[in-house]
């Protein structure tokens, strides 16, 4: 495992005997127009017969067309257009998104946006009980929910037989910021603990969150897990909850993860061995960068909108690059497998100075 901290390179480096793809066209805007459209997934989970509602957001390569620009909540978007026909472009590359605790569908639309033009379709469900609107208090069934959330939007996407669903190919990523982090480690094969979860629930050292309403047949389901192999790697931003899996359980994880932390929410530059979920996971593809002098939310689009809720004094947009770029080269270099992302991916490249890159 290494740390970079490397000095900016030129950009037309070849590694592999490949042209390198330029880190300039990576932050810029796709070919695509961009369109959105919200919809509504519905299923019943388990140990219910309540039908659980999730307006889920859709983001999608489309045709260049006039009409409405949405609103996500905290922006408006200068970019998508609202119920755009879709590209005929074939099968594409899927993301799906979770968002965080007390948080909203969009709330990193720009990113989400951003994936599109570049030819990705992303899906972000609502977690229902679990927004902005909800509080802050958490029950056991959220922890599990997420995953099925997660499942039943894409379920939905895929089952309209219409223009989007057509452009829904079986590579397929799942991401997530902050719960939606865990919820991504979740479904990529992160196991729990289950006794040692009990214990600490008895002992008060375990979430309140998890243990509060934890049954027989909820801690089944746990014991059992929620892994999908549909998800062929993770996009993680800062994440939490890693103590319901410990380090045992990050480690059965093995499609590669872009891991993305901030250094205001616990993670020091230079030592990415302090970073549990890091140490854990070991992947030959896995990919860290930490965004110094960051925050939590920063990755989101709640600081730029003035929402000074776990922000940093960075400049938001200073944060966007860094996140587009590495992103995408992480989406096309690593999960498509096209070349010329290795100057980036090794981090022989610099792209921001804000970015602590690691690598195995």
């Amino acid at each position: 495992m290494r740390v970079l901290a490397l000095p900016i390179v030129a950009l037309t480096l070849a590694a592999c005997g490949e042209a390198q793809v330029d880190v300039e066209t990576l932050d810029a805007p796709g070919p695509y127009a961009v369109g959105v459209r919200i919809t509504e997934a519905k299923y019943t989970p388990p140990l219910t017969t309540e039908e659980r509602k999730l307006s889920t957001v859709v983001w999608y390569p489309a045709e260049a067309t006039e009409g409405e620009r949405p609103f996500y909540v905290l922006r408006s978007s200068e970019v998508a257009t609202l119920d755009a026909p879709a590209l005929a472009l074939g099968p594409r590359p899927v993301v799906v998104f979770s968002h965080g605790h007390q948080a909203y569908a969009a709330a990193m639309s720009q990113l989400m946006e951003h994936l599109a033009s570049h030819g990705y379709v992303v899906i972000a469900p609502t977690h229902t009980g679990n927004t902005f609107l909800d509080g802050s208090d958490r029950e056991t069934d959220i922890y599990y929910l997420r995953t099925y959330d997660v499942q039943a939007a894409l379920d939905h996407v895929e089952g309209l037989g219409d223009d989007l669903s057509a452009l829904l190919s079986d590579t397929r990523v799942i991401s997530g910021h902050s719960f939606g982090g865990y919820t991504a480690f979740a479904l990529a094969g992160a196991e729990y603990p289950v006794d040692d979860l009990d214990n600490g629930c008895a002992a008060g050292t375990v979430s309140s969150g998890y243990c509060s309403t934890l049954d027989d047949e909820k801690r089944a389901l746990f014991a059992e897990g929620f892994e999908d192999d549909q998800f062929s790697a993770v996009l993680s931003y800062d994440p939490g909850d890693f103590g319901l899996f410990g380090a045992a359980g990050v480690a059965k994880i093995d499609v590669p993860v872009l891991h993305v932390v901030a250094e205001v929410s616990g993670h020091p530059v230079g030592d990415p061995a302090a970073d549990d979920y890091w140490s854990a996971l070991s992947n030959p593809s896995d990919f860290r960068w930490l965004l110094k002098g960051g925050d939590h939310n920063d990755f989101t689009d709640a600081c730029e909108a003035g929402l000074d809720v776990r922000c940093s004094t960075l400049v938001p947009q200073r944060v966007f690059r860094p996140t587009r770029v590495y992103t995408l080269a992480f989406l096309d270099g690593v999960v498509l497998g096209e070349p010329g992302y290795e100057g980036i991916l090794s981090g022989e490249v610099e792209v921001s100075s804000l970015a602590e890159v690691t690598t195995r």
